[in-house]
């Protein structure tokens, strides 16, 4: 079996800020950490790797930060590790960010042989679009589904159960196949010392957009089907209003208040 995992290192809640020119975040602040969501497609690749054997290869498109979260996979037991980075990457949207990592996935498949599975996270905690991981398996050409929260090995496929606005489905897919993943009902591992220090000392590729074939016009800012039309952080004010008089009179005004800010 051979598992691609798309992972992401995002900004952690406290070091979130916005660039207010480019309406993109800021990702030079703080430290980060791997997106909470990509742990549990980490953890179902190692566990269909437990089963079936094989190997897992995590991927990362970003800055050189991203490294961290590669490396927090190698010590969770990924075999391989890939990150793309490069200028002209950046800024992108779901769509440019889709084709770039299909065209990586296609690289290495070239190289060490073709993915029985690509798993993401179900979405970012910083963009938050849920569109990356159907737009990967459209580049890719193979079905998909998303939110899974738990599954089942088959002969040829795999039985999932995801989670949809009314509850809960199971249904069956065969491989290859592109799944994201959902807050899984089987919990994550934590990074072992070991691996840990192994993933320290491993050298981890660099791709940039040349290397992938990809021309810089088709990829990043540049090669993105949509923009930000705007991006503000909400400022909350601590304003108190106080209602007296009878409960009627009240809320008479209490409801003119309120139109007001609707």
């Amino acid at each position: 079996m051979n598992i691609l995992v798309c992972i992401k290192h995002v900004p952690k809640e406290e070091d979130m800020k916005l660039d207010r020119e480019t309406k993109t975040l800021i990702r030079t602040n703080g430290t980060g950490e791997i997106n909470p969501l990509d742990r549990y497609a980490l953890e179902m690749a190692m566990l269909i790797k437990e089963q079936l054997g094989g190997k897992v290869t995590a991927i990362s498109m970003g800055p050189d930060s991203s490294m961290a979260s590669l490396r927090y996979a190698l010590s969770v037991g990924a075999d391989d590790a890939v990150l793309l980075s490069d200028r002209a990457l950046g800024g992108a949207d779901a769509y440019a960010t889709a084709k770039t990592l299909a065209a990586a996935a296609e690289k290495l498949e070239a190289e060490k042989g073709a993915f029985d599975l690509v798993l993401c996270g179900k979405n970012s905690s910083d963009g938050d679009t849920f569109l990356v991981t159907p737009a990967l398996a459209e580049q890719l050409h193979r079905p998909h589904t998303t939110g899974v929260v738990g599954f089942e090995l088959e002969e040829n496929g795999i039985k999932l159960k995801r989670e949809i606005e009314s509850g809960f489905e199971t249904l069956s897919i065969s491989f290859p196949a592109v799944l994201s993943v959902g807050k899984a009902e089987f919990p994550y591992r934590f990074p072992q010392v070991r691996l840990r220090l192994a993933a320290n000392r491993k050298e981890i590729p660099v791709y940039g957009a040349a290397a992938l074939g990809l021309e810089p016009e088709t990829v990043g800012a540049r090669g993105s089907l949509t923009s930000v039309g705007s991006s503000f952080v909400p400022e909350h004010s601590k304003d108190c209003i106080r209602f007296e008089g009878e409960p009627e009179e009240a809320a008479r005004n209490l409801t003119a208040v309120l139109k007001k800010i609707i």
